[in-house]
């Protein structure tokens, strides 16, 4: 069963189709803004560029293969105990980290190349996700136990509820 983006706003044998394209041109860029959209494109400059070994684009390729086959994951074994989807939990982590890693690659490049206006695209990325990541640390910090998650971990379809804010108002549901 593929993850459910869109919740209830369209109808169930709509959803079923606009849900796959919405994981990826709408949830993860709105959950993951400071790496994913960075991530990708630095993974896709590096695949290109004329300035790499053949070794180094191997390991490139590896590395982007390696996150595509975590998001892929995530997006299409939606495996849930309770509230939690623990199956895209576990999944996305390498994805992320293969993503931010890509991402600040991509940053440190096109900063040495004077390409300002990447530079500046990814900067701005990193702060629209920071009040979101803000909020989930001190949620964390003044809430010890409680379950504190993003959208990805929280199957909420019922109050169509979407992103961090989401994620509290449903741990705020489960006692938290």
């Amino acid at each position: 069963m593929p993850h459910d983006v869109l919740g209830e706003y369209f109808s169930a044998e709509l959803r079923r189709i606009v849900d796959l394209p919405g994981f990826w041109l709408i949830f993860l860029p709105v959950e993951l803004p400071a790496i994913y959209i960075p991530g990708v494109i630095a993974l896709g400059t590096c695949l290109a560029a004329c300035d790499l070994d053949l070794d180094r684009k191997r390991a490139v390729g590896a590395f982007a293969a390696l996150a595509a086959a975590s998001l892929a994951i995530s997006w299409l074994l939606v495996s849930t105990l309770g509230d939690n989807n623990d199956l895209g939990w576990r999944a996305v982590l390498v994805g992320a980290m293969v993503l931010t890693v890509a991402a600040a690659v991509g940053l440190a490049r096109w900063i040495a190349a004077r390409a300002w206006g990447a530079a500046a695209a990814t900067v701005a990325a990193i702060l629209v996700g920071l009040p979101g990541g803000i909020e989930l640390i001190l949620l964390g910090l003044g809430r010890r136990g409680a379950p504190v998650a993003p959208a990805l971990l929280v199957e909420n379809v019922s109050g169509g509820r979407f992103g961090f804010q989401g994620a509290a108002q449903a741990a705020d549901e489960c006692g938290g």
